[in-house]
């Protein structure tokens, strides 16, 4: 589902005011990197900017989308991805020293029209330093009205050449919040509703990438799975699951422990395991920490408090932390016994507290002792007296002993 309005966007409120603002000023930079990990929405908003770069009625930033020019440049950027207003090209697919010559040409020697003219580069960091180099050298020679967007996942591959003559708008991860709000606009528009439990899976599985999220949806909304079943098929692991599996983790038989290990080893590629482990401590970490609740209901926040209310949860946390997600199943397993130890040793106000305890028994141990012995030393003296006392009497009167 592509999108041709600002307004539909989800997500990265830091940048995209920025960008309508400055569409609206039309102060739009001609050359400007959109950079991010994949799916996080930059060739929609780059598309939506050249719609509004080359639309005559935009409205608070946005393309109208009705004009004649919005009309053609959004048939052509769903069948060919390119019209005489905007180009798209994916450098990532070709990008030989033709290719990028052909492309240099078209953006600075053959544009003379006065309507603007857009050019998105896709996977700009395909281009190898030299291509780069050559599209460099005509940068500061652009023409009035042309504008050079780089969509790229790895904006370290671009020269720092490139890079000091762009802008740059840095495109994130949405938060849960933001991804239950496109979740639910995705419910209304295909008018296919899902379970509180099927848009917490999606959400979860989706780890905060709209793209993911919408063809995650799509594919439940479009029959291809039932939501009963969809945690099992995408090997999401819930909180309350691994809740139990911390339950397990703090209790001293281990049996149970080793058990319900094993069994998250065999239901969930261990990859997968590991990083989503990663996921629920950090939340357990924000909890704790910063009593940040994303992503956790009231039973959950109860339970996770009452498992990490005696341990160094960041000690756990870094411990986790340095599991490598591509750890084998043995290095993983001993992993996990170190974790389980560090969850089992008590804090130091308890070990303060034992070992006060200790001594003050030990000392009510060695007075009794103490007490006991000097009893029966004085008993001894008695009877030593008393039978001193007896041998005298008999002594005195003739008597054997």
């Amino acid at each position: 589902m592509r999108l041709y309005s600002f307004d539909d966007v989800v997500g990265n409120s830091n940048i995209i005011p920025v960008i309508r603002q400055s569409l609206v000023n039309k102060t739009f930079p001609q050359i400007t990197v959109f950079s991010g990990i994949y799916g996080t929405g930059k060739s929609t908003c780059a598309e939506i900017a050249s719609l509004a770069l080359t639309c005559d009625n935009t409205t608070n930033g946005n393309p109208c989308l009705v004009c004649d020019k919005c009309i053609g440049s959004i048939n052509a950027l769903q069948k060919t991805g390119a019209n005489t207003r905007i180009i798209k090209k994916n450098v990532g697919q070709k990008n030989t020293k033709a290719d990028i010559d052909d492309m240099i040409k078209d953006i600075f020697i053959l544009k003379s029209s006065e309507d603007a003219v857009v050019y998105i580069i896709e996977e700009a960091h395909s281009l190898l330093d030299s291509q780069q180099t050559a599209l460099l050298e005509e940068l500061d020679k652009i023409p009035k009205g042309v504008y050079v967007i780089f969509c790229t996942t790895k904006i370290t591959r671009l020269i720092p050449e490139l890079r000091s003559r762009a802008i740059n708008y840095a495109f994130s991860r949405i938060s849960d919040a933001e991804a239950s709000i496109l979740l639910d606009r995705l419910c209304i528009k295909r008018k296919f509703p899902l379970s509180q439990e099927a848009k917490k899976i999606i959400i979860a599985h989706s780890r905060g990438i709209p793209r993911q999220l919408t063809n995650l949806y799509e594919f439940v909304a479009s029959g291809q799975y039932k939501t009963e079943t969809l945690a099992a098929f995408l090997g999401v692991i819930n909180e309350g699951d691994f809740i139990n599996l911390f339950e397990a983790t703090i209790s001293d038989d281990m049996f149970i422990y080793s058990n319900t290990l094993d069994q998250f080893i065999k239901t969930y590629p261990l990859d997968s395991f590991i990083e989503q482990l990663k996921e629920f401590i950090l939340k357990v970490v924000f909890l704790l920490e910063g009593n940040i609740k994303e992503g956790l209901n009231a039973d959950e926040v109860n339970n996770i408090r009452t498992i990490f209310s005696s341990v160094d949860v960041l000690k756990i946390a870094t411990a986790i932390g340095n599991i490598p997600n591509n750890a084998s199943e043995a290095d993983f397993k001993f992993a996990m016994l170190r974790i389980r130890q560090y969850m089992h040793n008590k804090n130091v106000a308890d070990v303060i507290k034992d070992k006060a305890v200790v001594a003050a028994v030990q000392k009510t141990k060695a007075n009794a002792m103490y007490s006991e012995s000097t009893l029966q030393k004085r008993e001894e003296q008695n009877n030593t007296q008393m039978k001193g006392l007896s041998l005298a009497f008999l002594n005195q009167f003739g008597g054997d002993t």
